[in-house]
């Protein structure tokens, strides 16, 4: 399975921060799922009316409808790096800020970005520098760091209150407050003492091939977009990454790169990389918090 270059490179060089590659895949299944669509549409007598709650290709306002509010968007931020944007997810805090993870693509260009951060009040949101910490070696991946003094009272005070939150207790002990569902996490300790909340991958390692997904990235006017679709396959070898990454059938738009991938549970799996209109590519939480660790250990 190939990305298409040309496209690729053509559609970077617009300033979007997704990229947007078709790569075709031959899956029996596929097939077997177009013939049954056919089926079932003319068997309704809708003429060729498209369902698409599953296809990821379902109206923003319908999407938006069902999941605004939704705890999983609380960590989506966009990224404008000179005249380069995309989206990113907080996937740790520290003592010292926020770390951010998004696409290596769109943060190559510069060691500082602009932050403007989702899911919190509207009169809340606002925008913070973001210090470029590490590049991976491996995958199109990045990581930001954000400093507590550089967010605003709301955006800080929600965020510590994931960082301090007691987690002695079994997750299932814990209270079920949404957003805390959705952060699943855990705390690590570094030979200094310094505390870190950092996401699982337990969400990815549970995943299965067929299961619901929640595509989430920003939108140029910095509203969150969110795309429905499945899982289409869990590791797929892409050559031009050069990695197994998660396959999804589900749209990606531009400026989605560097966004989440999200389970019905609404638990982080991937990191959305590229995409069209006939499915998205991403990194698996597994090999996002491999390479933080990594990055963790050079230090």
């Amino acid at each position: 399975m190939r990305l298409n270059k040309d496209r690729r490179e053509k559609r970077a060089g617009k300033g979007r921060g997704a990229v947007f590659s078709r790569f075709s895949v031959v899956v029996p299944v596929l097939i077997v799922t177009a013939l049954l669509c056919i089926c079932v549409v003319f068997l309704e007598g809708g003429g060729l009316r498209r369902k698409t709650a599953v296809s990821g290709s379902a109206g923003g306002k319908l999407v938006r409808k069902t999941y605004d509010g939704w705890s999983a968007s609380f960590g989506i931020v966009k990224i404008i790096c000179g005249d380069y944007w995309g989206s990113g997810v907080v996937i740790a805090c520290d003592e010292d800020g926020l770390v951010i993870v998004s696409a290596k693509h769109l943060l190559m260009y510069d060691v500082q970005a602009e932050v403007i951060f989702a899911g919190a009040e509207r009169e809340e949101a606002d925008s913070a520098t973001g210090q470029v910490i590490g590049y991976s070696a491996s995958y199109d991946l990045a990581y930001l760091h954000v400093s507590w003094k550089d967010l605003t009272t709301g955006v800080g005070m929600r965020y510590r209150g994931w960082f301090e939150k007691d987690r002695s207790l079994p997750f299932q002990e814990q209270e079920s407050e949404s957003v805390e569902n959705a952060f699943e996490a855990e705390t690590v300790w570094n030979d200094e003492g310094q505390k870190t909340v950092v996401r699982t991958d337990r969400a990815y390692m549970e995943l299965r091939a067929g299961e619901n997904v929640v595509q989430i990235g920003m939108s140029e006017s910095d509203f969150l977009k969110y795309r429905m679709g499945t899982v289409q396959a869990k590791e797929v070898f892409i050559s031009d990454y050069n990695a197994f990454m998660l396959l999804n059938e589900c749209l990606a738009e531009a400026g989605m790169s560097g966004g989440g991938a999200f389970d019905e549970y609404e638990r982080l799996i991937g990191i959305i990389i590229a995409g069209d209109e006939q499915g998205t590519v991403c990194m698996p939480m597994a090999a996002v918090l491999k390479e933080y660790r990594d990055l963790l250990k050079e230090s």
